[in-house]
């Protein structure tokens, strides 16, 4: 068994690029999910519990803007933008 704390909250964010076609990665997913991860980091509501940000691939909701996926939860969020981080760190500080 490891020694790292069970993960809390674990956010997948949309980067996927689909050359040709709409896409996260132009709508700059990449952004959101490095100024989320700054954000947490910072945030001393999290401090000592264990939250990951990832890049992902196709979540298949492109059109709608940049859409993210939030575990345990199972919750989705769609229409974001790349400025949504603050909206999305409140998602992950809320119990």
């Amino acid at each position: 068994m490891s020694d790292t704390k069970k993960l809390e909250k674990h956010l997948f964010i949309c980067t996927n690029t689909k050359e040709g076609k709409e896409c996260c990665a132009l709508k700059n997913g990449a952004k959101l999910r490095d100024d989320l991860k700054a954000l947490c980091k910072n945030d001393p509501r999290l401090k000592g519990h264990a939250i990951r940000i990832n890049a992902s691939g196709c979540l298949g909701h492109c059109a709608e803007g940049i859409t993210a996926v939030l575990y345990p939860e199972g919750k989705w969020f769609t229409s974001l933008t790349e400025n949504d981080a603050k909206k999305l760190l409140e998602e992950i500080v809320s119990k």
